[in-house]
């Protein structure tokens, strides 16, 4: 999953070390848990 969302990120031109990449992750499962 991680290496998924990684070859995405390239794909999307962020930076894998962005801090705001793993909490947009954080926010979106918890809405979709929500």
């Amino acid at each position: 999953v991680y290496l998924a969302i990684e070859g995405l990120e390239r794909n999307v031109g962020l930076d894998p070390n962005d801090p705001i990449v793993p909490f947009l992750l954080l926010v979106g499962s918890t809405a979709s848990l929500g």
